[in-house]
């Protein structure tokens, strides 16, 4: 929503959407009962389109995530990568310092940790592959690194 413009952007990664006149029409009467001016609906372009009908949260984040890094929000996305970033991305923002550590895949009570000998993130020997966790495991070496965010 850009409320200086009154411009409402709808992303539909389904395309399913074809009554955006209707949402224009109901928001409007909304808006309007509320003193807040007649606002514009238009489509977001440049985002990919999904193939599923449960990944939209994922389609969605992604392309604010890319939108507001000012990079390109045409690329398509591995969803499955996309999901296990986002997971991970949670977790390591609520393992902040001075809280007790919990595995940084599971999230749960630190009992049997160990750190990856990439990443140095802490995790339970169950969570981990020999030596490496399960996000190292997966990418290159030091491309893990690359994919998640540092808070």
């Amino acid at each position: 929503m850009d409320v200086q413009h009154h411009i409402v952007t709808i992303m539909d990664p389904l395309k399913i959407s074809k009554k955006l006149r209707t949402y224009e029409k109901n928001f409007n009467y909304f808006t309007k009962s509320r003193d807040l001016g007649t606002w514009t609906i238009c489509t977001a372009v440049g985002y990919p389109l999904q193939n599923d009908f449960s990944s939209c949260g994922v389609y969605c984040l992604k392309f604010l995530d890319r939108y507001l890094s000012k990079t390109d929000t045409s690329l398509e996305l591995n969803v499955q990568a996309e999901r296990f970033t986002i997971g991970s991305e949670i977790v390591q923002a609520v393992q902040t310092k001075g809280a007790v550590m919990t595995c940084f895949l599971c999230a749960k009570e630190p009992t049997n940790m160990r750190a990856c000998s990439c990443c140095k993130r802490n995790f339970h020997k169950k969570c981990m592959t020999p030596g490496l966790c399960s996000l190292c495991s997966i990418f290159p070496p030091g491309e893990c690194n690359r994919k998640f965010y540092h808070f």
